[in-house]
């Protein structure tokens, strides 16, 4: 197993569907405002899958893109406020506001658009990878998904 940089460390990883227009669009537009600091995996990907799996979530149909900063895997509704966090300016006042809403309001809110996000916004055809000058920032996809 090859040892991890301790500055990869330290970045926040986000897991998320490769096929889905709306996870890929929020991807581009979170890559084009969060620079380094973070690297996107698609759950397409061995990386992504097993990211998933170890979170309790299902690698062939994600319920939730996933977030994992410092160390801690963030779901859902939790995600999304601390992708808005990072991502800073004029977000981080809206990542406070949506950190006061019960959990468990959020969380069914998420999961409405998640359930519905492929009939409103479409699957696409090959999965989407965010790349920062020539390379991509995560594994290569795996062929068998």
């Amino acid at each position: 197993m090859r040892q991890v940089p301790e500055r990869e460390q330290r970045k926040t990883t986000v897991v998320y569907d490769g096929l889905c227009h709306l996870c890929s669009g929020s991807v581009a537009w979170i890559a084009r405002r969060a620079d380094d600091r973070v690297r996107f995996v698609p759950v397409q990907s061995g990386e992504g899958a097993d990211a998933l799996k170890v979170a309790g979530l299902d690698a062939l149909d994600p319920a939730s893109f996933l977030v994992v900063t410092n160390g801690r895997p963030l779901q859902k509704s939790a995600a999304v406020t601390a992708v808005l966090d990072i991502v800073g300016g004029a977000w981080k006042p809206a990542a406070l506001l949506l950190g006061l809403l019960p959990r468990s309001i959020a969380d069914k809110v998420y999961d409405w658009i998640a359930a519905h996000r492929y009939k409103w916004f479409g699957k696409r055809d090959t999965c989407f990878v965010p790349r920062r000058g020539r390379e991509p920032d995560q594994l290569p996809l795996r062929s068998d998904r």
